[in-house]
């Protein structure tokens, strides 16, 4: 007697306990991922915004390059290529890319490809990076920034297309291979100039 009652309270411990489970469980799948979402403070206002930013600039994106390999994290960059249209800080190229998590679930911003930006970027000069809680933003007719900023200077025509290749070679590391190749050539030359001088010693 005492066994079965032992035996009926073991099942009812078991099945309180794995109604427990199953409700964890679903709450676990259907919980919102607050803690994995943005959380950004009020930025401030545009000309405090561009003196803590590196550079600040408007363009128009031309390609988003999202890193080569499986996808593992909402953090994975993504780096967006703008043509540049106004600079208000920084010295910045007709041509610049720029670094943001893929996801606005860790602040990445949404760059879209043909869209026009007001970007406000930190880093160094070859390292742009942005998120969402900068001023960064798509242009509008309605963006205060533009008003706030004025009338920004042209980029640095020319120079983009040396300061980012597709790949996003940087451009001491262009300099470098340029500086090799033509140490490669004179070398040739000189090798080329002695096979020359010494056939004409041996035919004399």
């Amino acid at each position: 007697m005492s066994m079965g009652i032992a035996t009926g309270g073991m099942r009812k411990w078991l099945s309180g306990l794995a109604i427990v489970v199953i409700l964890c469980a679903q709450w676990l799948v259907v919980a919102p991922p607050s803690a994995y979402a943005c959380s950004c403070m009020v930025p401030p206002p545009p000309q405090e915004a561009m003196a803590e930013a590196t550079a600040v600039f408007s363009g128009q994106v031309t390609d988003v390059e999202i890193s080569e390999g499986e996808t593992v994290s909402s953090a994975d960059p993504v780096r967006a290529t703008f043509a540049v249209d106004q600079v208000w800080k920084g010295a910045v190229d007709d041509i610049v890319t720029v670094g943001t998590p893929l996801s606005s679930a860790s602040c990445g911003v949404n760059f879209e490809e043909g869209k026009e930006y007001v970007v406000y970027a930190y880093g160094g000069a070859d390292e742009l990076t942005t998120n969402l809680c900068s001023r960064t933003a798509e242009m509008t007719p309605e963006l205060e920034d533009l008003a706030a900023l004025g009338a920004g200077t042209a980029p640095e025509a020319g120079t983009g297309g040396a300061s980012d290749l597709a790949n996003g070679m940087p451009a001491w590391m262009i300099y470098v291979l340029l500086a090799l190749l033509a140490a490669g050539a004179a070398a040739a030359v000189i090798v080329l100039w002695r096979r020359g001088s010494n056939k004409n010693k041996v035919s004399s």
